[in-house]
């Protein structure tokens, strides 16, 4: 069973790669299969700590990664809503999705990139 499991999940890391490729060419091009495909298994892992086990979750969340950033989860706005008790998690992120405009992800965007200098600033300051 494990080994069935372990191939499943080479399996979809691998589609996943491949449509990524396709998504963001820029990002992939600089990357080896085998660092493409570690990159990738580490966001799926964090999709997986947030409980997602739906393939197409887990599929969007790393989509997410790299639309957005690799740390949008971490977003209060995102949290907020992956928190939310009185669903399971797949269904969350799905209601989440759902509700993700274009509008939406470019403040993402904008609110990681200001994460990203706030602790860079930080990093600095203690140095």
């Amino acid at each position: 069973m494990q080994v069935l499991r372990a191939s499943l999940e080479e399996r979809e890391i691998a589609d996943l790669l491949a449509e990524l490729r396709l998504g963001f060419p820029s990002h992939f091009q600089s990357l080896d299969s085998a660092a493409a495909s570690a990159e990738i298994t580490e966001r799926v892992a964090v999709a997986r700590n947030h409980g997602l086990t739906w393939r197409s979750s887990v599929g969007h969340f790393v989509f997410l990664c790299y639309r957005v950033s690799p740390d949008f989860y971490r977003l209060p706005f995102v949290q907020s809503r992956m928190r939310d008790e009185r669903l399971p998690p797949d269904l969350r992120f799905r209601r989440f999705l759902r509700r993700l405009t274009p509008e939406r992800v470019n403040r993402m965007v904008r609110a990681c990139a200001r994460m990203r200098r706030t602790a860079a600033s930080h990093r600095e300051q203690q140095s």
